[in-house]
């Protein structure tokens, strides 16, 4: 398995909410990132703006956290994300209006059992400051996945 996730927009339950490829943050702002994990080695179509991968269902008890980045390694932010009680392949963290995030990728940390899984969303998250200047950068790697 190669962890992946596919960001869903406005999310209120497992049957309401639409795939996106950028989260976009006002800074200032609370706000709640939903993604379902998916398996990058289980492509089951090309579309327009991006591929769909099979969505992948870890075991019970595991356990994910989320990692969005800052150019200050101290500032940057990794939450455990909450499990939806009915797919278990979506994962949700708050984001805080104090958060201080400049990063653009997303970073995934899964325990299941005793196996972790790392993975990342590329170029995901774009951060807009109070002026509606972007002021995330674009990161071109990372130590986390």
């Amino acid at each position: 398995m190669r962890l992946g996730g596919m960001i869903l927009e406005n999310y209120q339950n497992s049957n309401n909410f639409k795939y996106v490829t950028e989260k976009v943050w006002n800074t200032g702002n609370p706000d709640k990132l939903c993604i379902q994990l998916v398996d990058l080695n289980k492509k089951i179509a090309d579309c327009v703006e991006n591929e769909l991968f099979l969505r992948y269902m870890p075991e019970s008890g595991a356990s994910l956290n989320i990692i969005l980045g800052n150019l200050d390694s101290e500032k940057r932010i990794k939450r455990a994300a909450t499990q939806d009680s009915v797919d278990p392949s979506i994962w949700c963290i708050d984001i805080y209006p104090t958060d201080e995030i400049t990063g653009s990728i997303i970073h995934l940390e899964l325990t299941e059992g005793n196996n972790i899984f790392t993975g990342k969303i590329n170029n995901a998250f774009i951060v807009v400051a109070e002026d509606n200047s972007i002021c995330s950068y674009r990161e071109i790697d990372s130590p986390y996945a």
